[in-house]
C-alpha cells in the first residue's frame, strides 16, 4: 500500500498557521515583558472625590521613570482615599495623585470665582497653581462719587483647585482653595464682581 500524498497547497497551508501562532506568541511575550500595569481613571475624578473601585482600571504601559504612575496592585489601598489633584478619565493616576488627606484640608475652604474679562490671566489657572486673590474697590455711591475703598489692595493667597468655561461664555469660573478665615469674605467679594486674580510663580 503506497503511502498517502500531501498536497503541496495543505502543506504549504499548514506552515503558514504554524507559522502565524508563532509570531502571535511571540508577540505575547514581548508585550508581557515590556509592559507593567498600573492604575488608570475609568472615570474623571475630581479633587478631593473619594476614590471608588469603579472609578480605576487596571492598564498597560510601557515602563517610563518619568511617569511615576501607581502600580496597580496598589489598587486596594487607594480605593478610599482623595483625589489630590483633577484626574482626567482615560488617564494615568501619577504618584501623588492620591491623599489620605481631605481636601479641602483643616483650615482650609473651596470658593468659587467667576473670572471675566480684565479680572485674571488667560494663562496659568492650572490645577495646583499659587494665586492671589485682589479685593477691589466697590462702586461709586451717590453721595460720595468715589469707589468705597474698604477692601482696596486687600489680597490673599489661595490654590487653584480646578477651572471650567461659564455656559454663557462670559468667563472662566475657577475653583480656588484659601483659608477658612477669608473664604466667607472672598465669597461675597466674588458674588459682587470684586474679585480679580493674579498668579503666581511656582519656581522654589
Amino acid at each position: 500500500m503506497k503511502p498517502a500524498r500531501v498536497r503541496p497547497a495543505w502543506l504549504a497551508a499548514g506552515i503558514a498557521v504554524i507559522a502565524l501562532f508563532t509570531v502571535l506568541g511571540w508577540a505575547a511575550f514581548r508585550a508581557n515583558s515590556t509592559t507593567v500595569s498600573v492604575l488608570g481613571l475609568r472615570d474623571t475624578v475630581v479633587r478631593g472625590q473619594t476614590i471608588t473601585a469603579n472609578d480605576l482600571v487596571a492598564v498597560y504601559i510601557a515602563p517610563d521613570p518619568q511617569l511615576r504612575a501607581v502600580p496597580a496592585s496598589q489598587l486596594s489601598t487607594v480605593v478610599g482615599q482623595h483625589a489630590a489633584t483633577d484626574l482626567p478619565a482615560g488617564g494615568i493616576g501619577p504618584v501623588g495623585s492620591f491623599t489620605d488627606a481631605p481636601v479641602p484640608g483643616q483650615g482650609r475652604s473651596i470658593i468659587g470665582v467667576l473670572l471675566k474679562a480684565n479680572a485674571g490671566p488667560v494663562t496659568g489657572l492650572t490645577t495646583g497653581a499659587p494665586v492671589r486673590l485682589v479685593a477691589l474697590p466697590g462702586q461709586a455711591t451717590t453721595a460720595t462719587k468715589t469707589p468705597s475703598s474698604s477692601a482696596e489692595a486687600q489680597t490673599k493667597d489661595g490654590v487653584v483647585v480646578a477651572t471650567t468655561p461659564s455656559d454663557d461664555g462670559s468667563g472662566t469660573r475657577v475653583d480656588i482653595d484659601v483659608s477658612s478665615v477669608d473664604a466667607p469674605n472672598l465669597q461675597l467679594l466674588s458674588a459682587q464682581d470684586r474679585v480679580a486674580v493674579v498668579v503666581d510663580s511656582q519656581a522654589r
